[in-house]
């Protein structure tokens, strides 16, 4: 009787093959979870700039209105009315953090550039976010 030790060529082959399939796999399943969580977090610091501006123009408005922000913006609350608050002056004035690049950690995104545009449209202020980091841009940018 013939005494087997060991694996065929075409088993090993056949394990070989199911992993390679897993690998893919969950190669394709992490990139998708990159991308997608790459891009919520450049949403949420897009939200954090327009919170921000908000509580900017707040905060002229009951307790510090001789700080450099209130200096240089005043309320947007004339219909046609508009103001641009950029991220430099957000970051300056301690609303905000810099915010670094959620697709580059290691990047900070573009606080020269980076700007909310406040306009006033019939009793309703919008807030129009553009943030810039390195290549990639709001949809709101100009």
């Amino acid at each position: 009787m013939k005494q087997k030790n060991g694996f065929t060529l075409i088993e090993m082959l056949g394990v070989i093959i199911l992993l390679g399939i897993l690998v893919s796999v969950a190669i394709g399943s992490y990139s998708r979870y990159l991308v997608q969580s790459q891009a919520k977090a450049f949403k949420i610091e897009e939200d954090s700039m327009k919170t921000a501006t908000e509580s900017a123009y707040v905060d002229c408005i009951s307790n510090h209105p001789n700080n450099a922000f209130c200096r240089s913006h005043s309320m947007v609350d004339t219909v046609g009315e508009t103001d641009t608050v950029y991220l430099k002056e957000l970051i300056e004035d301690q609303y905000l953090d810099i915010i670094k690049n959620p697709y580059h950690t290691e990047e900070e995104c573009d606080a020269e550039k980076s700007y909310v545009y406040v306009t006033k449209d019939n009793q309703k202020t919008t807030y129009q976010v553009c943030l810039i980091c390195g290549t990639n841009k709001s949809k709101s940018c100009k």
